[in-house]
């Protein structure tokens, strides 16, 4: 498994992760992963909410891919990975986005 995690914070301590993970492990359906991650206020401690996710499984690539299928998946990933960075957004307005109360103690606005 590969994982790889791109966290930003604010000047309110807040932070907005950005996630891309590949899977290819034995026994297990093979998937690319992309995702955006923003803390939360929820009264179970979630610590992390994804609220823009891009899964790809290679399953369904084969047919149209075979034998360049786990490069296409990363492919695909990694430019809405780059999308989302190139094009950011502040955390409360991922965070609002999906309806998900601020951490306590974040600052004004989150």
């Amino acid at each position: 498994m590969l994982f790889t995690e791109i966290t930003l914070h604010d000047d309110a301590g807040d932070r907005l992760d950005y996630s891309l993970q590949v899977d290819c492990s034995e026994g297990t359906s093979a998937w690319v992963f992309a995702g955006v991650g923003v803390p939360c206020g929820c009264e179970e401690n979630h610590e992390t909410h994804f609220v823009d996710t891009v899964p790809v499984y290679l399953t369904e690539l084969t047919s149209l891919y075979e034998g360049t299928e786990l490069g296409m998946a990363f492919s695909l990933a990694a430019a809405e990975l780059t999308g989302w960075i190139k094009h950011p957004r502040d955390v409360a307005s991922w965070r609002s986005s999906k309806g998900l109360p601020a951490p306590r103690g974040a600052g004004p606005g989150h």
